[in-house]
């Protein structure tokens, strides 16, 4: 039988008027924000500075929120990877979705209302947020002994023309990073293929799972976290120097 209460199949019977049953919702929402940001306008304190001095900035200097994911990229790998390559991929891939998902099933759900999909994004989730605090950390700490290795190979210091920068750079800036990142995504597909039987679907809701992850956890690194010349501090010592 036809899926009728999905509209599958069959007479679009399922509909329901836009007024009064999507703008209602949508005043709701609008109003709850309304009155969620008065309240914080209200009760947190965000006096306005001096007028910006070029021969004094401040120490760190941040970019808006929703761009400090970028900025936490830039300190883990070269500018032009971090800044340019990545996000570019990432939007490519996101466009991409519904090319390669799977039609067949409930679409446009979050989860597909399956047990095995939400067992698949919860991994996902504690998987990506586990490992890419991991990374911060280890970049922090090992980071030097990296550098200390890969100059230890007598790699030539002549510039890559299309880059423009040494191939001691490029390892560093380029090659180390994307082993993690390539390798730790293919982890995560081989874990979910082979422990949970994920089908494509599944794939792509997990490693869309691990990207917001990923989004969320830098940002509140480098809001929370990034303090005097962009070191890791606790939240409550982030105005300090060092």
């Amino acid at each position: 039988m036809p899926d009728v209460r999905r509209g599958v199949g069959g007479p679009p019977d399922n509909k329901v008027e836009t007024w009064p049953h999507l703008l209602i919702l949508e005043f709701l929402a609008a109003l709850v924000f309304t009155v969620s940001l008065v309240f914080v306008s209200v009760t947190v304190n965000a006096p306005l500075e001096t007028l910006a001095n070029p021969e004094k900035t401040p120490n760190p200097s941040k970019a808006p929120w929703y761009f400090l994911n970028l900025q936490e990229l830039l300190l883990h790998m070269d500018p032009a990877l971090a800044g340019v390559i990545v996000p570019t991929v990432a939007l490519i891939a996101l466009a991409a979705i519904p090319y390669f998902d799977d039609p067949k099933g409930v679409m446009g759900e979050w989860f597909l209302g399956s047990r095995k999909t939400v067992r698949i994004n919860i991994f996902s989730g504690l998987y990506t947020a586990v490992w890419v605090v991991f990374l911060i950390f280890f970049d922090k700490y090992l980071r030097g002994y990296i550098i200390d290795f890969v100059k230890a190979w007598g790699l030539p210091p002549n510039n890559i023309p299309i880059l423009e920068i040494s191939l001691q750079q490029f390892v560093t800036g380029y090659i180390y990073p994307l082993i993690f990142v390539i390798g730790l995504i293919a982890l995560l597909v081989y874990i979910l293929r082979r422990f949970y039987h994920a089908e494509r679907s599944d794939l792509i809701q997990g490693l869309f799972t691990g990207f917001v992850v990923t989004y969320v956890v830098l940002t509140i690194v480098g809001t929370a976290f990034r303090g005097h010349g962009m070191e890791l501090f606790w939240p409550w010592e982030v105005g300090k120097p060092e």
